[in-house]
């Protein structure tokens, strides 16, 4: 199916949600405000984001509701009145599913869970995923282990893209050293420094980076193993839409609770240039719950 002809279609339902994200209107109405039948929009809409219209309204409330617990000092159950949900006992169930821990709890450790929240689905990100920018079903391979040697540093996930386009234009598009492995490619990685998964932390807490070119060793290993590789086509800012979609809607749906703890991208030196990145997103996969 070609999804391209329905872009406008969803991110008009998408912006009725967000414009009545506070109040109960039934999720028909986003669906009639998409000017398509229900039957079409929910299977385009599941196809392509592994979910429904309803959990994603669900998740977004939760997410607007988690930070609105850290900006505001209101009492909880005022805060609920806010999002037109009268029961604090329903609302905390399901925040609890969604962030693992109870909003009381969320606001006293000053949680900020970055890939837990729902993010708005933008119209960029829409036409994104939509037109092909990032493959919505992913190749499974068995990936020999290998070390990136290269800049090594530090990055938050509310920063990362800013980090990622300053060091990849600085660094990266100048190594094409005869010394590399592989010098037609250069390599990105992004891991967690504690034991959470890069799904579970906070998007200020920072993950260590390493930009450079493959070597058989001497510098970041990567373990040999299956991965999920996802193909990455656009600008370099529309790479936080390419993890989004990964970490928001692939990955829960698909690896169901055991999360990784790094990422690796493989980009294509002469395909990309400061405009647009073409580049290969390998995810550990692990088919085993925790």
């Amino acid at each position: 199916m070609d999804y391209r002809n329905y872009t406008r279609n969803i991110s008009r339902a998408i912006a009725h949600i967000e414009k009545n994200i506070r109040t109960d209107t039934e999720v028909a109405e986003s669906i009639k405000a998409a000017g398509m039948s229900q039957a079409s929009f929910w299977r385009v809409f599941k196809n392509v984001f592994g979910t429904t219209l309803s959990a994603y309204k669900r998740q977004r409330k939760l997410t607007l509701f988690a930070r609105r617990l850290n900006s505001s000092a209101k009492k909880i159950s005022d805060i609920c009145m806010e999002y037109d949900c009268d029961s604090p006992e329903i609302i905390t169930r399901a925040f609890k599913r969604q962030f693992g821990v109870t909003p009381a709890r969320y606001r006293k450790d000053g949680i900020n869970k970055h890939f837990l929240e729902r993010h708005r689905l933008s119209e960029m990100t829409i036409r994104h995923v939509m037109c092909g920018g990032i493959s919505l079903k992913p190749r499974i391979c068995a990936e020999r282990g290998f070390s990136i040697h290269g800049y090594n540093g530090s990055m938050t996930l509310s920063n990362g893209i800013k980090t990622v386009t300053r060091v990849f234009t600085k660094h990266i598009l100048n190594m094409r050293t005869s010394a590399a492995d592989d010098a037609d490619f250069s390599y990105f990685y992004a891991g967690s420094h504690a034991s959470s998964s890069l799904l579970e932390i906070d998007r200020e807490t920072p993950v260590k980076i390493t930009l450079g070119v493959r070597r058989p060793a001497g510098g970041r290993e990567i373990p040999a193993g299956k991965y999920a590789v996802f193909l990455h086509n656009g600008p370099a800012r529309t790479m936080l839409s390419s993890y989004e979609y990964i970490f928001g809607y692939w990955m829960k749906e698909k690896m169901r609770g055991k999360y990784p703890m790094f990422v690796f991208q493989k980009i294509d030196n002469k395909a990309s240039n400061i405009r647009r990145v073409r580049s290969e997103i390998y995810v550990p996969f692990y088919t085993a719950a925790r």
